[in-house]
């Protein structure tokens, strides 16, 4: 895949990743139906692409916001998950 693609594939999988889950896959599930309707294969690739990226993209901010959430316990976890040597 050459830059400029790659650049907007993540430009494009950024955008669907920040709306909501339900519809941002309708809508991927859509375009990738229509292109392969009309034998456009190479756009088709394209946009399950751009699902499989932007459920990345998504996992990813949602393990940051987790992990966020529970600073303030994270150090009793570790404790309980890593005891000290007896």
């Amino acid at each position: 895949m050459m830059i400029e693609q790659r650049e907007r594939l993540e430009e494009v999988a950024t955008a669907y990743a920040a709306e909501p889950l339900a519809s941002s896959e309708e809508e991927l599930d859509s375009l990738t139906s229509e292109a392969i309707g009309e034998l456009r294969l190479q756009d088709a690739t394209f946009w399950q692409r751009v699902k499989f990226r932007s459920r990345m993209i998504r996992a990813v901010e949602q393990g940051r916001q987790r992990r966020s959430h529970s600073g303030a316990n994270g150090a009793s976890r570790g404790a309980i998950q890593n005891p000290p040597p007896a």
